[in-house]
């Protein structure tokens, strides 16, 4: 989690990293842009990996979410 404070408000980005199936991992990412709305999403990164010790391929995906909050004074 990142916090930057501006004079007004604050900007909490929330990296979410998750691997599978690229149609379970895109129905992640609607369920946080568009069910969830717990915030923004402002990053969505689709990474092909592979484990060395496996020798096997994956999927990952990197999500920032970013969520901003007025202070009051």
């Amino acid at each position: 989690m990142l916090l930057q404070k501006e004079n007004d408000f604050e900007v909490i980005t929330v990296q979410i990293v998750a691997q599978g199936v690229f149609v379970n991992l895109v129905k992640m990412v609607y369920y946080f842009e568009q069910v969830n709305k717990i915030g923004r999403v402002t990053s969505v990164r689709f990474e092909k990996k592979e484990d060395f010790k496996n020798r096997k391929q994956y999927l990952a995906v990197k999500l920032l979410l970013q969520n901003i909050k007025i202070i009051r004074k």
